[in-house]
């Protein structure tokens, strides 16, 4: 590929096939399961890095430290119907409604090679501390199971 003589940005690195097991992986297919899932609402695929321009100087992009990947997930809701007779029991039953919970998902190399940065350790305990689920994920049937809990919960 070849850039104009006027282009900021310069010609980028020829890059080597990627390893099966490397963290892009794991966030594609992340992001395919949870695009398909019933009860995943949004997702957006969060890209951080910089660009380098030719004369000097570069644009940084995305917060240090944040999640992959963040969506919007549906929690079910449950109506109590109360009986207007004190000795019946109230009934319970599946609502049209639901809560929609903000999730934080970090994807990590399969191969057990991938290690949180201190930026991300940092995100993850602002997660912690207010109440925002953060699923540290290698995979896909783990991804699944842990938005099973929180669909749960």
């Amino acid at each position: 590929m070849s850039f104009p003589k006027d282009c900021p940005i310069g010609p980028q690195r020829k890059r080597k096939p990627p390893k099966a097991n490397l963290e892009g992986h794991v966030v594609r297919e992340c992001m395919q399961f949870l695009g398909q899932h019933p009860s995943i609402l949004y997702v957006e695929r969060r890209n951080t890095g910089a660009v380098q321009f030719q004369g000097g100087g570069f644009l940084r992009f995305g917060a240090k430290g944040a999640a992959d990947i963040w969506c919007l997930v549906k929690i079910p809701l449950s109506e109590m119907i109360v009986s207007e007779y004190e000795d019946q029991p109230p009934v319970f039953r599946k609502s049209e409604s639901y809560m929609v919970r903000h999730v934080e998902i970090e994807c990590k190399r399969s191969d057990g090679k991938g290690r949180q940065s201190p930026e991300q350790q940092k995100f993850q305990e602002f997660c912690d501390n207010h109440g925002i689920p953060y699923i540290l994920t290698t995979s896909v049937s783990d991804l699944e199971k842990k938005i099973d809990k929180i669909l749960l919960d």
